[in-house]
């Protein structure tokens, strides 16, 4: 009876195994249909921003923390956007959420300028 269990208890795993395996694979091999022909402006925004932020704790750590404006190496950006698969960002430099949140890219630079409002320096 007890074989019975274990035995039981093994082809539950090995199902269970199965299962697992077709699911990541399903993801992976769907995942560049899921961003196909998709707005990547938000997100590349939101890795945007976390790199404007962790340059900003950068010069607060050397004394530079009332510096107004950030330059962010292109090079980070597109590292990071690599990773998920989006390899143009012309259309992310000429989008509204870019402009709108004071990014600026210098393309004779390679670098994208972030002007940070007065307000948000106060705080610091």
């Amino acid at each position: 009876m007890s074989k019975n269990k274990s035995n039981i208890g093994d082809i539950e795993f090995s199902y269970s195994g199965r299962q697992i395996r077709p699911c990541s694979k399903f993801t992976f091999t769907f995942q560049q249909y899921l961003l196909f022909k998709k707005d990547h402006s938000e997100l590349l925004f939101y890795i945007l921003r976390q790199l404007s932020q962790d340059q900003l704790a950068f010069l607060r750590g050397t004394n530079e923390s009332q510096a107004l404006v950030i330059e962010i190496d292109e090079k980070d950006l597109k590292d990071k956007a690599k990773q998920l698969n989006i390899h143009d960002l012309k259309p992310f430099y000429q989008s509204r959420i870019f402009e709108n949140n004071n990014f600026v890219y210098d393309a004779a630079r390679k670098v994208i300028i972030h002007t940070i409002p007065e307000a948000i320096t106060a705080e610091l």
